[in-house]
């Protein structure tokens, strides 16, 4: 039976076409949508559209403002079946006109309240508030809080594009209170590792219209003005950074109301609000050496604090960190400038409370005062914006899965309407270069469509007139530049939208802002065809930097070889961008201009017998995975990234431009195995390693704690940074298997590749079409393959062992006869002296070799592989290593 589900509208405006999805269910194999049908009320109906188009289709009725319709849809199959389905949606205002107003106070409270009280005199039927401000606020009806978003009307470069919300509330016939609650946010509090201040305005200001229906079919609207009220709110001050005071004793001053002239372009909601996504108890709390109560709620988080204050008189003051330094007190010192502290003062008449206008980044509280409120009394609320969640894999490996979920937790933690590189410290900016190499792992994890669509619309608008891009959007730094992997992300992320997504309108939206970028960088081609000026990240924070350079910089690799490779990577975008948009000429263009860099890089970088003039990981990495390297170079190229990974001890060297291609070249170049091995790596640097140090977010260094338990340097040390979390996307796509051949899914290839040490793999994603799923078990020699394949879609299977397969929608099961996947740490080709300084292996292997690695010959052993040493130990000598080996390995595996 045909079955839709996912239905939704998405209205862009009264002068932009309608965007409708939808998704297909069925019990049959090879279906396909053959046609559609969309009516809306009486505005619209398209007739019957012979099409298999169901994701992001335009329709251009004529709706009115304020009304809410029912969208009606009927799809038939090419099994002769058919289906319905109908979803409401509602217009916004045609035009948001509300006066902003503040309170008459100099100086300006930090936070305060207005309030109209007003009587109907007939019974309401519906009413709408539609609200908006110059910082933040919270709206409350008659006491009762609108909506379930926290810090909106969220963050815009609001002098370019303010949003406002709209919330169904309750009112009655009689007296009614509308009450708005304002703080400041990003608007004119601290925001920026500069501590800038007044970044968009010096004062604070609310808008809102009260449209109110009523059961005789007349209306009303009520809106802010200066005949509202003013008074001192609870909430004395709050900072993202520094926190919230909430005094309930104070006294609070009344204060007359004036208006204030009104922002920019003010439009509706664009993305997805922030939200408590959910909800943690603490898991323990002990007493510090200090004597400080301290809260652990088990799991690195991004929200507040609550509080069941009930009967309770008195201050509580929280402390908010990450970790814990080795003597268990709360280690702040990495917060830098941010005080991160919640204070509240109860006067007994309080309930549950929270704070309103901040977050923070945290996993340990410290509890001043408070005696007497038992653990239960606190709770974390979790801030997100709210995303679908859309993916997810599960693995035969437990520390895997540990760094799937805390790459997912710190996805969750930085994604609090913008994208942040990390939630915690005094910076907690949209970092553009963060975004650009964690997005497709940020959309196979959660829809971030439209969360992405606003943040490049604030890209757009704080863009140099030159083309030039922020090194943060909203842009509180006034920073703008071409380098590489941030500036880029202008070009990149709009594709990678529209690849997973399957929309053009993001392209069309944003082609004016990538054209102005690409124009600008191709400008600064010098005379041999490549970028050699201007300033460049690199590859920010690799870790074969000279060691005389800042630890806290670019690595070894030639920034400009980055500049230049990640700028064919910009070209072969924006072609695709002018191809899709119906710009084939412009298309045809920037194809030329791609191929001629290439080019000029092929003769600037490599010799003639295909050796590289930098053979940086991340030089080796970019060159395979980007097509870089001459096709007849490639095992050239190849055969020395697989060098140096193995002369680094099997350890990874890239930086933020090289670490989320390092696995894909290495896969790519032949070198599957070892790419599996850098994933499962449990020595630093590793994914793994965290893991082992109870990460519960992926972190900012390798090694933000030390394996003597002891913190890095704490000037750049975030326990919440997602950018090496993108190593999610190679488990999706490297490992399980689920990629994308045309935009949106519409075309799949499944072509799971089985790792060493993983013996079974899943994965699933919701796609715009529906469920994919891919993965494998392995048993006694053979894999089992299964995978899923959503309605309206076809694939193009892959299996391990070479055989293709081209099917349409259903469920597919495939056996294939596979190598031991069981994990080996321990190999016959890897130095013994890398495996004696192995924290992990080092310890089993001395206790399993015993006299072995403790006489004098050890020093000679240290520099042979296992299977030479095996060799050089005479008779016997090499099945007494093997025994060793898979001792070792069998003890290991077991922890």
């Amino acid at each position: 039976m045909l079955e839709i589900y996912g239905l939704r509208v998405k209205f862009d405006g009264f002068d932009r076409p309608l965007r409708v999805w939808w998704k297909l269910k069925s019990d049959r194999e090879n279906v396909m949508q053959t046609s559609y049908r969309i009516t809306i009320d009486d505005v619209f109906d398209s007739g019957v559209v012979a099409s298999a188009d169901s994701v992001a289709v335009r329709i251009s009725p004529s709706p009115e403002p304020e009304k809410e319709y029912t969208l009606n849809l009927c799809v038939c199959d090419n099994k002769g079946e058919s289906a319905t389905a109908s979803v409401q949606f509602a217009t916004p205002l045609k035009t948001f006109s509300a006066a902003f107003i503040t309170v008459s106070a100099n100086p300006a409270p930090p936070c305060f309240k207005v309030y109209k009280n007003f009587v109907l005199k007939k019974r309401p039927s519906a009413a709408t508030l539609y609200a908006t401000a110059h910082g933040l606020y919270f709206a409350e009806v008659n006491g009762v809080r609108a909506g379930c978003d926290r810090l909106a009307p969220f963050w815009t470069s609001y002098n370019k594009m303010l949003q406002y919300q709209s919330y169904p509330v309750g009112l009655k016939e009689g007296e009614n209170t509308l009450a708005l609650t304002v703080g400041k946010g990003w608007y004119n509090g601290t925001v920026g590792f500069h501590h800038g201040t007044n970044t968009y305005g010096t004062v604070c200001a609310v808008a809102a219209e009260l449209h109110i229906t009523f059961e005789d079919g007349s209306c009303t609207v009520i809106s802010t003005g200066p005949d509202w009220s003013g008074s001192e709110s609870c909430i004395r001050d709050s900072e993202f950074f520094d926190g919230e005071v909430c005094d309930y004793t104070a006294p609070r001053a009344a204060y007359a109301v004036e208006t204030v002239e009104e922002s920019g372009n003010i439009v509706p909601q664009m993305s997805p609000p922030v939200c408590v996504i959910g909800e943690l108890e603490p898991v323990a709390e002990h007493i510090s050496p200090s004597g400080q109560r301290i809260l652990d709620f088990g799991k690195n988080i991004v929200g507040v604090v609550q509080i069941d204050a009930k009967n309770f008189a008195g201050t509580v003051k929280l402390r908010h960190a990450e970790v814990l330094d080795k003597d268990g007190e709360l280690y702040t010192a990495n917060l830098r400038g941010a005080k991160s502290e919640d204070t509240f003062v109860f006067d007994g008449n309080q309930g549950i409370v929270s704070p309103q206008f901040t977050f923070h980044g945290f996993r340990y509280v410290g509890v001043e005062g408070g005696d007497g409120l038992p653990l239960g009394a606190f709770r974390a609320l979790i801030l997100m914006s709210d995303l679908e969640e859309t993916g997810n894999i599960v693995t035969s490996d437990r520390r895997v899965n540990t760094l799937i979920d805390n790459i997912k937790r710190s996805q969750r933690g930085n994604f609090v309407d913008v994208p942040t590189d990390c939630p915690q410290r005094d910076e907690r900016c949209g970092w553009t270069g963060d975004a650009n190499v964690f997005a497709v792992s940020a959309c196979y994890n959660y829809d971030c469509s439209l969360f992405f669509e606003k943040w490049l619309k604030d890209l757009a608008n704080d863009q140099g007139d030159d083309g030039s891009v922020p090194m943060v959007v909203p842009d509180i730094l006034n920073s703008r530049s071409t380098s590489a992997v941030w500036a880029d992300v202008a070009v990149m992320l709009p594709l990678k939208l529209y690849r997973i997504y399957g929309d053009k309108a993001v392209l069309e939206s944003q082609y004016d802002s990538m054209k102005r970028y690409v124009d600008l960088k191709l400008s600064r081609i010098g005379k041999d065809g490549l970028i050699d000026s201007g300033y460049e990240f690199g590859d920010w924070l690799a870790l074969d930097r000279d060691e005389l350079m800042p630890v806290s910089g670019p690595g070894s690799t030639d920034s400009y070889f980055v500049s230049n490779a990640y700028f064919t990577v910009v070209l072969g975008d924006m072609a695709e961008a002018a191809f899709a948009t119906g710009r084939a000429e412009e298309g045809k263009y920037y194809v030329s201009r791609r191929e001629d860099l290439i080019s000029a890089m092929r003769r600037e970088y490599f010799t003639a017998t295909g050796r590289m003039a930098c053979e940086t990981q991340t030089a080796c990495a970019l060159a395979i995975a980007l097509g870089i390297v001459p096709p007849q170079f490639k095992e050239r190229v190849s055969s020395a990234l697989c060098r140096n990974v193995k002369n680094h001890g099997n350890r990874l060297t890239t930086g933020f431009a090289g670490t989320p291609f390092l696995l894909f070249a290495l896969s790519e170049g032949g070198n599957h195995a070892l790419a599996a091995k850098l994933l499962l790596s449990r020595s630093y640097p590793g994914w793994l390693y965290a893991v082992d140090k109870g990460a519960t977010t992926v972190w900012e260094r390798w090694n933000g704690i030390l394996p003597d338990g002891s913190l890095s340097d704490p000037s750049m040390n975030s326990f919440n940074h997602y950018s090496n979390g993108s190593v999610i996307e190679f488990i999706y796509r490297g490992i399980a298997g689920i990629n994308c051949e045309s935009a949106g899914f519409k075309k799949i290839v499944l072509s799971p590749r089985p790792a060493k040490g993983l013996t079974s793999v899943k994965a699933k994603y919701e796609s715009v079409y529906g469920t994919i799923e891919c993965g494998y078990v392995y048993s006694d020699g053979r894999v089992k393959i299964d995978v899923a394949v959503p309605c309206n879609t076809t694939a193009h299977i892959v299996l391990p062992d070479g055989r293709e397969f081209e099917v349409g929608s259903g469920i597919y099961a495939y056996e294939c006869v596979s190598v031991d996947l069981t994990a080996e740490p321990v190999t016959a080709d890897m130095l013994i002296g890398d495996a004696l300084n192995d924290e992990f292996i080092g310890p089993v292997l001395r206790a399993v070799g015993g006299d072995l690695f403790k006489s004098p010959q050890v020093f000679a052993l240290k520099r042979m592989t296992f299977s030479r040493a095996g060799e050089s130990l005479g008779e016997g000598g090499a099945q007494t290593i093997q025994k060793i080996i898979a001792k070792v390995n069998d003890i290991i595996n077991a922890q």
